[in-house]
């Protein structure tokens, strides 16, 4: 069980591009129902019916990146603590955000605000 959590890290850690820190953790209800989990209950059927490591057609590298891609749809179908870092649209900066960055570039080097 706990190599099983430790790729799920590792994976988190590699997606987010950053070490996590605080403790994963996952909600307890999940929503089945959306194409999300569909998609990862179809995904889990195929790796069931086609991936036994004794009589797979694939080669052991392939299943080493199912497994993979698994991990990465059960990350991004269930909801934990560190979801908002998997979504695909971030909160936008705000206009007057993006005019202070971009006065901040555009002043000269050595001058203070």
């Amino acid at each position: 069980m706990y190599a099983i959590a430790a790729a799920v890290i590792r994976k988190l850690e590699a997606l987010l591009g950053d070490s996590v820190v605080r403790r994963l953790t996952f909600s307890r209800l999940s929503r089945l129902e959306t194409a999300d989990a569909r998609r990862l209950h179809s995904m889990v059927l195929f790796l069931v019916e086609n991936l036994d490591s004794r009589t797979s057609p694939f080669h052991h590298l392939a299943l080493a990146e199912f497994e993979q891609a698994l991990i990465v749809c059960f990350l991004c179908t269930h909801h934990h603590n560190l979801s908002h870092r998997l979504d695909p649209n971030p909160p936008r900066a705000a206009p007057w955000q993006v005019r202070r960055a971009e006065e901040y570039i555009s002043r000269p080097i050595g001058t203070s605000r």
